[in-house]
């Protein structure tokens, strides 16, 4: 698994093509495999940090490589099916990027089938704002609702009324009246509940014991009668 933010800060990567560890910093620097020659057909990981000086110039590239050399074959980057990722599956190394040099915060998980990029002086492609989406229409579901009465209080000790996207739909609900016992499930159900962006539910208690909602399910009411919960 590994760990890179571009040219914002430390990169590290891991990698199942050779031997030892591998640590670089700054662009442009080259390190062998601490002295160790990989062996042929055998897995090792390699960790790679990518350090960018603190000032640098528009025109200096922010590069980082992954690549390999021997006597019959030309440097050339590591290729996707010598690359694993963290689940272990050949085509490439899986990376988490982070827009912090600190390497905390939301980071996003990208596998990628090369190990050779120039960021110049953005962030990598992954870490670009992702576009608005589209705004949602609303659409008509069935809702229901599930209460139950959980604590064994009695008829009267828990009332209260329920509000769905602005509109009262319940008042002075009794849980344990209309359950006649403990535990037992009331499901109400709802047609026709217009939903833009979510489901707005408010509950006003009549009494000093709290409302309570033990489920929610919603079910789209499509044209051609077909349901989507």
């Amino acid at each position: 698994m590994g760990q890179r933010i571009g040219n914002q800060g430390p990169e590290t990567l891991a990698n199942r093509s050779g031997g030892a560890q591998v640590r670089a910093a700054r662009q442009h620097v080259q390190r062998p495999l601490a002295g160790q020659r990989p062996t042929a057909g055998q897995r090792g990981v390699h960790k790679l940090e990518y350090d960018p000086p603190k000032e640098r110039r528009a025109d200096q590239p922010a590069t980082i490589e992954l690549s390999w050399s021997s006597a019959s074959i030309a440097k050339s980057p590591i290729p996707p099916d010598r690359l694993f990722s963290a689940s272990g599956q050949s085509g490439g190394l899986t990376g988490m990027y982070y827009a912090t040099a600190t390497l905390t915060g939301p980071a996003a998980l990208q596998t990628d089938p090369h190990i050779r990029f120039d960021w110049g002086q953005t962030l990598p492609t992954i870490l670009h704002p992702l576009p608005r989406p589209l705004p949602l229409v609303p659409r008509a579901f069935t809702v229901l609702l599930t209460f139950a009465e959980p604590d064994g209080l009695l008829p009267g000790q828990r009332v209260f009324s329920v509000r769905m996207q602005g509109a009262e739909v319940l008042r002075d609900f009794d849980v344990a009246r209309e359950a006649g016992a403990v535990n037992r499930g009331v499901v109400k159900e709802f047609r026709g509940v217009k939903i833009h962006e979510a489901l707005e539910l408010e509950f006003a208690t009549a009494t000093e014991n709290p409302a309570i909602l033990c489920g929610v399910e919603l079910i789209e009411e499509l044209a051609d009668s077909q349901t989507t919960r």
